[in-house]
């Protein structure tokens, strides 16, 4: 059977003209707002109407638009490449969005038209939610069922060694910068607590990827753990980053974030953390400050997932 390797994640505005679309895709998803049709789409459209300006204006500070699509573009590439070394298993790698082009749904069809009968779905989160996995994986079935062709998805990553181990080496050269005696705030993407309470195992699996990561840090460390991108009235997952950050910065003490949710830059890392956490953080006189960076297109990270893949393929 001639299978295919695709990596998504959930996309991100082309230029500033495209931002209420990419707002409004996010919103109509029941998987985003659960909420029949008639009132979720609505609603997602007077969401669209008060959060464009300003999250307009977020993106035109990190060049106009969202850098996931060539940062996925060449992961896929990297992917291939450590396909076409080390194993036949594939035979491509293709890339989607769940809320911009290119869809899942299309991507499906070109390779149908190509004569690939299976693909393994690799979403690009590492830690497994409903509202994100979770919803790629419906649309996978939905568009799957349309092209006559078979879905499998891999739930969850973020655990795997190779991972780990590539992460602890991020630490350690942005300990390397600032000094041993820094602290370290790891940073997640929150959810709402009725995700949660509803038994979804989120935090848990954060927190094992914080565990795992510490394991290279002195025992007296100081670290912890705050989640960001909080929206709305409900209440998230916490502490939240700007409360935690508030706490952290009573010390004068170099701080270190890194950010454990995303595989590549984007609005949460570049505008979040590198200009809102960042301008906090120096405006409280904290004498030294990096951020760890992100996957992106590392090309040990690629050669970890594509492993990930084989691995799952074969089990």
């Amino acid at each position: 059977m001639n299978k295919a390797l695709m990596i998504v994640n959930m996309g991100g505005p082309d230029n500033l003209e495209s931002i209420p679309e990419y707002l409004r895709s996010i919103f109509r998803d029941p998987r985003i707002l659960n909420l029949p049709a008639v009132l979720r789409y609505p609603i997602a459209s007077l969401i669209t109407g008060l959060r464009s300006k300003r999250v307009i204006e977020k993106y035109k500070l990190i060049g106009s638009a969202s850098p996931l699509k060539w940062r996925t573009s060449s992961l896929a590439l990297s992917m291939l490449s450590v396909l076409r070394d080390d194993t036949e298993k594939f035979e491509t790698v293709s890339f989607a969005f769940r809320y911009t082009s290119p869809t899942i749904g299309g991507k499906m069809k070109a390779l149908k038209a190509v004569g690939i009968e299976k693909i393994l779905l690799f979403p690009m989160f590492p830690h497994y939610t409903d509202s994100m996995t979770g919803s790629i994986q419906a649309k996978a079935e939905e568009a799957a069922a349309e092209s006559g062709i078979d879905v499998s998805v891999i739930p969850e990553w973020g655990q795997n060694k190779s991972i780990i181990s590539i992460q602890q080496k991020y630490l350690k050269e942005a300990i390397e910068k600032v000094g041993c005696n820094a602290r370290v705030l790891f940073v997640a993407h929150g959810i709402p607590m009725s995700h949660v309470e509803r038994g979804e195992d989120y935090p848990g699996q954060v927190e094992e990827s914080v565990a795992a990561i510490s394991k290279m840090l002195k025992k007296d460390t100081v670290r912890s753990l705050a989640y960001q991108s909080k929206v709305g009235h409900v209440k998230w997952t916490g502490p939240y980053l700007d409360k935690e950050l508030d706490r952290l910065c009573q010390s004068k003490d170099p701080l270190i974030i890194m950010p454990l949710s995303f595989v590549s830059d984007c609005l949460e890392t570049l505008y979040d953390l590198d200009i809102v956490a960042a301008e906090k953080i120096k405006n409280s006189g904290v004498k030294e400050f990096v951020r760890v960076p992100v996957f992106n297109d590392d090309t040990r990270f690629a050669r970890a997932l594509t492993k990930i893949a084989v691995d799952y393929d074969e089990n």
